[in-house]
């Protein structure tokens, strides 16, 4: 009997791809994939842009020196981590962990980035402390957010080896959908962080006074 069905699973004909695209925990991946991409481009234009903002429009007023210094320091940073210890990480946590974890963390650095502006100075030079801040954020934010990236493409990779047959369209399928997230990111938010920075403020400032008269 075993056999028997061993031999009418195997002359089965495959699912359609769709039905294991949506289905968990693919469906899971393949969002998580596609978020990622989103955050992870949008960062691309928003974070630099946010940087160079002047302090009343809620950036950090960075001059365009300060900000190639943050971003070559991000990139050395990023760099060492992909090529050196992003793999150790995977192999010693496992991928889900990796994912899990990353992803909170990458959440957590991208919330305190705003905290960086009570570091600035009302006046004056930003300084050297808040580059390094900045840089160290960056590269953090990009670290985890690469390590949540590979781990996805991981997950799908092994759901996919049971039908080899789909590989390609499921891969096909998959990365177009991790296509458009990243490509929602910053028609997004781009647009979003101008419209708030050009925005009036919620609170008007406290305007001064008017004067009285002086008598006699």
């Amino acid at each position: 009997i075993s056999s028997t069905a061993a031999k009418a699973a195997a002359a089965a004909p495959p699912p359609h791809v769709w039905q294991l695209v949506l289905c968990t925990p693919m469906a899971w991946l393949v969002t998580l994939r596609a978020l990622n991409g989103l955050v992870l481009f949008a960062s691309f234009d928003v974070l630099p842009l946010w940087t160079i903002a002047s302090l009343d429009a809620g950036g950090l007023a960075l001059s365009e020196r300060e900000l190639g210094i943050m971003l070559s320091a991000s990139a050395v940073a990023f760099f060492a981590y992909s090529n050196v210890y992003m793999g150790k990480l995977v192999e010693r946590a496992g991928i889900r962990p990796s994912v899990v974890y990353c992803s909170l963390l990458s959440a957590l650095v991208l919330q305190s980035m705003p905290f960086s502006r009570l570091l600035v100075p009302s006046a004056g030079p930003t300084g050297a402390g808040v580059v390094a801040l900045c840089a160290a954020l960056h590269a953090l934010f990009q670290c985890m957010g690469v390590t949540v990236a590979v781990g996805c493409i991981s997950g799908t990779n092994n759901e996919f080896a049971a039908y080899p047959s789909l590989k390609g369209r499921l891969n096909g399928v998959v990365s177009t959908i991790e296509a458009i997230g990243k490509l929602s990111g910053p028609l997004l938010v781009a647009p979003l962080l101008a419209a708030l920075i050009t925005a009036e403020p919620l609170v008007s400032p406290a305007r001064e006074a008017p004067r009285l008269p002086a008598n006699g």
